[in-house]
């Protein structure tokens, strides 16, 4: 029979399918269920899923609005289908405490870290993020040269960047990737749109983070970049804590539909 916190974290998750969709089906079943056949005994994963459970229940009786309710249980659905996902492919989650080790009465870190998440989620207006904010928790929990405090930033960067910053950080990757052929100056002609200058002023914000630099072939060092007129797409690359957001977040699995259009703005003129 289903204890308390797992039918809390199903109802959670259920009314988080709005987002979710087809993952909250499959996400509910491993939080109700448990891990069968090989995942029974993989290592962890009794562990995982009880803080997925516990987060899920204390999501249930947070007093939210019935949106914030959709963005937690989206959030919830994602991080769980994708541990499922990475176990059954074999993948090993952590064992260096992150899952059994209180750090603080009666909290893991685990805990800790998941519960800011889907706080953040909830807090996330911008619900196209809700997805990568799930799976970056899940692929924490897989990586142990991530700590408490690393995890923590991680979700402070996922909260204060704008979805738009999400999309510019999977296209940079597309391009360096060789798949794009952006232009050489932000800006070409006198006349810009208003989204274009939007674009740059969130690149900048992100280099001025640390996120993004900028170098051309042939120099040495990465450039200073001044202000927006001075970004040059194609030299831009992730760096830092930027790549490790891109990567545990799963940014490179945005579909093209998310990130295609601004590629094609930023596109060179030159074809």
């Amino acid at each position: 029979m289903p204890d308390e916190d797992s039918t809390a974290a199903e109802e959670i998750i259920d009314i988080g399918a709005e987002i979710a969709g087809g993952v909250a089906g499959s996400a509910a079943g491993l939080l109700v269920a448990g891990p069968g056949g090989a995942l029974a005994g993989a290592a962890g994963a009794p562990l995982a899923i009880r803080a997925l459970r516990w987060a899920g229940r204390e999501a249930r009786e947070r007093v939210l609005s019935r949106r914030e309710q959709v963005r937690a249980g989206g959030a919830l659905a994602f991080a769980a289908d994708e541990i499922r996902t990475r176990l059954e492919s074999g993948d090993v989650l952590r064992n260096d405490g992150f899952f059994k080790e209180e750090v603080a009465p009666g909290r893991t870190a685990a805990q800790e870290i998941l519960e800011g998440t889907l706080m953040t989620a909830e807090r996330s207006y911008e619900e196209k993020k809700v997805p990568y904010l799930g799976r970056l928790y899940a692929s924490i929990g897989f990586d142990e040269t991530v700590d408490a405090a690393g995890a923590n930033y991680l979700l402070n960067i996922g909260a204060t960047l704008t979805w738009m910053q999400f999309v510019i950080l999977s296209v940079i990757a597309h391009n360096f990737e060789g798949q794009l052929r952006l232009r050489e100056s932000m800006f070409e002609g006198d006349d810009q749109p208003m989204e274009l200058v939007a674009v740059a002023h969130q690149m900048l914000n992100l280099a001025q983070r640390g996120f993004l630099f900028q170098k051309r072939p042939g120099q040495d060092n990465s450039e200073i970049i001044l202000d927006a007129p001075h970004i040059a797409p194609q030299h831009l690359k992730i760096q830092g804590f930027g790549y490790q957001f891109w990567r545990l977040a799963k940014l490179g699995d945005m579909p093209s539909k998310d990130w295609l259009p601004m590629a094609v703005m930023l596109g060179s003129s030159s074809g």
